[in-house]
């Protein structure tokens, strides 16, 4: 984290939240029904 300027976490990672927090200027937290994220990580190649 300290050695890029700007940078982007997906997934997830909600125990990095608390660490990554205070120094993030945005969070976009999607809130997607379970049975969606199911199928689209099935759907990753």
């Amino acid at each position: 984290m300290r050695e890029n300027e700007s940078w982007i976490i997906e997934g997830c990672y909600t125990d990095l939240l608390n660490l990554l927090s205070p120094q993030a200027n945005e969070i976009i937290y999607l809130n997607l029904p379970t049975d969606l994220c199911i199928e689209n990580a099935k759907n990753r190649p």
